[in-house]
Order: C-alpha cells, then sequence, then structure tokens
C-alpha cells in the first residue's frame, strides 16, 4: 500500500506534496507535529545525510547547491505545523539574482490541491494526476518562456512557447532542454530547464525556419552565429 510518509529515524509526519530531482528535493510540503517536521528537516540538510524515505518510493536528499525558501504554518485548532520547503531555483527569480539560473538551470512546477487526494501509483499512471497535468500546460509553457527570457541574452515570446516545448522534451532522453521531474501529491508535474541545452540555436533555427517568427515581421531573423 502506498504511504506518504515522510521520516527519518526518529520521527516522522504526512508528505502533501514533493517534487524530486534525481531524489534530490526541490520542493516538500508536509503536516506534522512541529519537533518532528524539524527533525526531519534537519536529517535533509546535515552534511552527512544519507537519505530518508519519502512516499513510499523516494530516498530523499537535499538537491546539491541549492539554497531553500521555508514556510512554516500553524494549522488552526490543531497542534499540527504544516512547512513547505522549496528551492530558490524552482521560484520566480528576481531580474537581479539570474547568474545562478544561467549556469545551473532551473526549475518549473504546476500545483492543485486536488493532487493529494490522487497520488501517483507505484506503477502504471494516474487518469486524475494526468488531467491536472494538463490543465497546467499552458500555464507551463508561460513560465518556460519568461525563465528563458531571465537565462538567454536574446527576447523569446510567448508565441513561441509550443515550438520550443515540443523541441526541448525530445525522443532523446539524454538531449533534453527539459528533464521531467518525480513528483507527488499537490506537485502534478515539474521541470528541470537545462541551461546548456541549444535553446538560441533552436530558437535561431525555427526563426530561420519559419516554424516562428516575429510579428509584423516575416523577414527578421536572428544573426548567424559566428
Amino acid at each position: 500500500m502506498q504511504t506518504t510518509t515522510i521520516r527519518n529515524k526518529h520521527a516522522g509526519a504526512t508528505g502533501v506534496g514533493i517534487a524530486v530531482h534525481d531524489n534530490q528535493i526541490v520542493y516538500l510540503s508536509a503536516v506534522g507535529h512541529k519537533t518532528s517536521l524539524k527533525s526531519i528537516w534537519g536529517t535533509l540538510v546535515s552534511s552527512n545525510n544519507k537519505g530518508i524515505d519519502g512516499f513510499g518510493k523516494y530516498h530523499l536528499k537535499k538537491l546539491s547547491g541549492a539554497r531553500y525558501v521555508q514556510y512554516w504554518t500553524p494549522l488552526p485548532e490543531s497542534t499540527a505545523t504544516h512547512m513547505i520547503v522549496i528551492a530558490e531555483a524552482a521560484q520566480i527569480p528576481d531580474r537581479d539574482k539570474t547568474s545562478g539560473i544561467a549556469e545551473s538551470g532551473c526549475y518549473i512546477l504546476a500545483f492543485h490541491p486536488e493532487g493529494a487526494k490522487h497520488l501517483n501509483p507505484r506503477y502504471g499512471r494516474s487518469d486524475e494526476r494526468d488531467a491536472l497535468h494538463k490543465q497546467a500546460s499552458h500555464e507551463l509553457r508561460l513560465h518556460l518562456v519568461d525563465r528563458l527570457n531571465k537565462m538567454l541574452s536574446i527576447a523569446v515570446l510567448p508565441e513561441w512557447a509550443p515550438y520550443l516545448w515540443e523541441r526541448a522534451l525530445g525522443s532523446r532522453w539524454d538531449d533534453r532542454g527539459l528533464v521531467v521531474l518525480s513528483t507527488d501529491g499537490d506537485c502534478v508535474v515539474g521541470y528541470w530547464i537545462n541551461p546548456k541545452w541549444k535553446w538560441t540555436e533552436t530558437i535561431r533555427k525555427g526563426l530561420e525556419e519559419g516554424h516562428i517568427r516575429f510579428p509584423g515581421d516575416d523577414r527578421l531573423v536572428l544573426p548567424k552565429a559566428a
């Protein structure tokens, strides 16, 4: 039976949502006694952490080199606390804090409270989660454009999102601009935007071949690479 427990050797809490990249935490939401949550989080960020169990199928560790933003909210009429931790690279970056994502990439996540009611099965697919994923498609594409405009030295238009999205997912797992994260609970889908991928080359090629264009000027293309 699948469980939503997040647990170290000393304490446990109920998982609400999660997003992981190679078993490294990008986003974690859990509810429990504050002391238990602090114990779990202390284990996760410890330098000698060997990993903790999450959602019955993940061996969780801290995202390498990441800094996290934390939110702690006492639940009304309860002794429980809601903890949310999310990597800075998964939040919308300020324009004066973009050097990090240009080097290590960033994440785009989509959330829905119904996701916490429909967990990912250990095997196979969930029709309910697939439906929530589809609902988030347009929003995720706009997030991709926003992040690329902060990562790249060229402008990226919202109208180009479908073209870039299709090509970034690609057919080869080892040559993708978008890497699918493992998600569960209220985080219904997530992606890592690979900063080393051929974003500028793909945009240039799309303009030259007419797949995308600047509104009002079909002839305007990017200069060819030197």
